[in-house]
């Protein structure tokens, strides 16, 4: 599924998103579709897209792809939705990739500010995403496709701004 044509897409979408987000709150309050369009409401001046309604449409694009992602994965996202309690086979999956490196201060907390982070976003994904796959009875499968692919994105936007809150520690510590 990660190589195809169709999740690169989604992936570049997500990265386009990201960007033009600029996302600058707690990334902890970024876990539902509602927190994440909420902020970008609240804050489209901060944003690069050009009004709310471009954003919608953007978001609105990037869940129809995760919905095309679901169709042609339907057996992974049943495998994914039937999976035990505590694997982590999801996240190594669709996650998969370890944050980037980032250099140690001596003089600041940054690094180990960061790394609190990720852990922290780290637990509440696979949290969720447990919780989420408890619900797959309750929903329709193409429901639980968006919705796991929606914690994921808003996982990793979670996980960029960890990034630039290091950033923006880093340079004021130097």
């Amino acid at each position: 599924m990660v190589n195809s044509s169709r999740y690169i897409a989604l992936k570049k979408l997500e990265s386009e998103f990201s960007l033009k987000m600029r996302y600058t709150g707690n990334p902890q309050d970024l876990q539902t579709e509602a927190n994440i369009l909420d902020w970008i409401r609240l804050n489209i001046s901060n944003t690069g897209f050009i009004n709310y309604t471009d954003a919608l449409d953007k978001w609105n694009r990037i869940k129809s792809e995760n919905y095309l992602v679901y169709v042609e994965n339907q057996t992974l996202f049943t495998l994914i939705a039937a999976e035990p309690k505590g694997s982590k086979a999801l996240f190594n999956l669709l996650i998969g990739q370890v944050p980037p490196v980032v250099v140690p201060n001596n003089s600041c907390t940054c690094l180990g500010d960061y790394l609190d982070n990720v852990a922290t976003f780290t637990s509440s994904y696979q949290n969720s995403v447990q919780a989420l796959a408890n619900q797959a009875g309750e929903m329709s499968p193409s429901e639980l496709g968006v919705e796991f692919n929606t914690l994921k994105l808003g996982f990793q936007l979670s996980l960029d701004a960890a990034l630039d809150q290091y950033n923006h520690c880093i340079d004021d510590c130097e």
